[in-house]
């Protein structure tokens, strides 16, 4: 049976200017590339700052149309204040509980990002009592795992974990297709199902600036100009981009800042902090007084690349003990600004991984924020080093992570369901 119509059933999508909306949605635009019909269900914008968009503020369920062409339906939940634990679960569950009973159409395939969990898990009920007439094929596409973000993140119990486990365990069993965003993330889901048919379909690079065959860097930003813009100091700048939560544990990066602070000197290194979350405001208090540091509110998408590409070195953090759950989205922006990364996480970890593949940075030990300070100081010491760096990022973000690449990857994976 061919495919047709494609619903995109995801917790968050535009304009949410981070996080797994930014794939969610070009995944919309994608799929309406390759020439199916395509319709989104989705929440109410929310992410990174967890309160309600703007505009969104109403309670009862809406449709608009996205680019022109797309239908989007959203369906209202509950926004917890600040993410704890109870509060994702409980937000979750509204979502997944209007979906639930929520009119989706005819659809020949629906395709759900996890997170969220619980949504996944409705529409694999769904599909139970669907007449077969009616029924849809469902696809998974795993951005997060949840029961190992459960225990390095949340510090879960063993008990939550087991739970969480069987519920990713039930979905992965029972949907049509897997598809996962990174090789580890392949294994670890193999292993735990016991599904061999499950594809990697990687997050691409989604700025605008990137082309499948060549990077355009810009041309026409005064990188000078930009941070005067930006209001950032004169000297070297490290950027941290996206969200501040839990999992980043940005202390290190504070921590850091305070570090090269009290070293003195005529100059300093500023670190900046750009992007919003639940620790924004724990990071402010804990960061206070530090002339070195500065929180930015996020950019407009049309500013965001050139901030990217006008810092000397790009940050990427993990709280000690994150390891396998997720790849961080910004690591693709990053490789494409062609800026040298320092990432502070777990050796071992995916995250340590991807950057080794690309070539694009260097690994500290995560939680050390002078193992940070010192290594941030001698790159900046070394601008041939900082120059490879980057151009290793960059090549690698256009062999592996363009659109290009990442359509080909969703047309292969749609086409096999068929």
């Amino acid at each position: 049976m061919s495919i047709d119509r494609v619903t995109i059933v995801s917790l968050n999508f535009a304009p949410e200017p981070t996080g797994i909306s930014v794939y969610s949605t070009d995944l919309a635009r994608l799929l309406l590339d390759l020439g199916y019909r395509v319709e989104v269900v989705t929440g109410i914008p929310h992410y990174p700052a967890w309160k309600r968009q703007s505009g969104y503020r109403r309670v009862a369920s809406s449709r608009e149309v996205f680019d022109g062409s797309i239908t989007v339906r959203r369906l209202p939940h509950f926004v917890p204040g600040r993410p704890r634990m109870f509060g994702r679960i409980l937000m979750e569950a509204t979502f997944a509980v209007r979906l639930l009973f929520a009119r989706l159409g005819s659809p020949d395939l629906v395709i759900c990002t996890s997170p969220s969990l619980l949504a996944s898990v409705a529409l694999v009920l769904r599909s139970f009592v669907s007449r077969p007439a009616s029924r849809f094929r469902l696809a998974v596409w795993v951005q997060d795992l949840y029961g190992v973000g459960a225990a390095e993140s949340m510090g879960a119990s063993g008990r939550l974990v087991q739970w969480i486990g069987a519920l990713e365990r039930f979905v992965f069993q029972r949907a049509d297709r897997i598809a996962v965003i990174h090789e580890r993330f392949r294994r670890v889901v193999t292993s735990f199902s016991g599904r061999a048919d499950v594809d990697v379909v990687r997050n691409w690079t989604h700025i605008s600036n990137v082309r499948a065959d060549a990077l355009d860097s810009s041309e026409g930003l005064d990188p000078v100009e930009v941070r005067a813009r930006l209001g950032w100091p004169a000297g070297p700048v490290v950027l941290h981009a996206g969200n501040m939560g839990a999992k980043q544990g940005l202390d290190v990066a504070v921590d850091a800042a305070r570090e090269e602070f009290q070293l003195g000197g005529d100059s300093h290194v500023t670190y900046v902090l750009m992007g919003d979350g639940n620790s924004r405001r724990d990071l402010e208090l804990h960061g206070q007084g530090l002339e070195n540091l500065l929180f930015m509110d996020p950019v407009p998408s049309d500013l965001f690349f050139a901030a990217l590409q006008s810092a000397d070195v790009l940050l990427v953090t993990e709280k000690p003990g994150v390891s396998e759950m997720a790849v961080p989205s910004k690591l693709t922006s990053y490789f494409a600004a062609a800026r040298p990364v320092v990432a502070s996480v777990d050796s071992g970890g995916i995250t340590a991984g991807e950057v080794e593949s690309a070539g694009a940075g260097i690994i500290v030990e995560a939680g050390s924020p002078g193992m940070l300070c010192t290594a941030i100081r001698d790159l900046l010491s070394d601008p041939q080093r900082m120059s490879e760096l980057g151009q290793s990022g960059e090549k690698y973000c256009v062999a592996q992570l363009s659109r290009g690449a990442a359509q080909i990857a969703v047309d292969k994976w749609v086409r096999s369901m068929e």
